[in-house]
């Protein structure tokens, strides 16, 4: 049997999860290992060209069906393996508030948000400590975490074709 020919566009990546890294001794600070790490940011390399590439077919598949049927929003491509959706978001219609005033009430909503201003609250803690945030304001303890992979040198992403 002929030795197997090496396939130089094919990237393996093993990444070995027990290697994932340690506590640097001296710092509080977590500390990859090399090994994991050049894994690792092959996969997010990997993932950022696969992201690209999607984005570029789509705008052409976007290009293609808006120049046949401009009205395609909301319909579906279906074939064995992929749907293909195509949708438009956000408001179809938007209130004018010159001509509020002639409106139908019940042809629109009146909505009032209130918000933290972080930057003037985290100056008003810095001068009277976290434990005397005003009467209205609390800290939220149960905010979402999650953990994300960057490349440090996206912007030398390459994609042929």
């Amino acid at each position: 049997m002929p030795p197997k020919e090496e396939n130089k566009d094919l990237v393996t990546i093993n990444i070995d999860m027990k290697q994932f890294g340690k506590w640097a001794d001296n710092a509080h600070q977590f500390v990859l290992n090399p090994d994991f790490e050049e894994s690792l940011a092959k996969l997010i390399e990997m993932g950022d060209i696969i992201e690209e590439v999607q984005k570029m077919v789509k705008a052409k598949v976007a290009e293609i069906l808006n120049a046949e049927n401009p009205d395609i929003a909301g319909k579906n491509i279906i074939g064995d393996k992929i749907k293909v959706s195509f949708r438009a978001y956000g408001s179809a219609y938007k209130v004018d508030l010159e001509h509020l005033a002639e409106l139908p009430e019940q042809l629109y909503d009146k909505k009032v948000t209130y918000s933290v201003n972080t930057k003037e609250l985290e100056k008003y803690i810095k001068l009277n400590g976290i434990d005397a945030l005003p009467l209205g304001i609390s800290a939220v303890s149960d905010r979402a975490k999650s953990v994300s992979f960057s490349r440090k040198d996206k912007n030398d992403l390459q994609i042929v074709g």
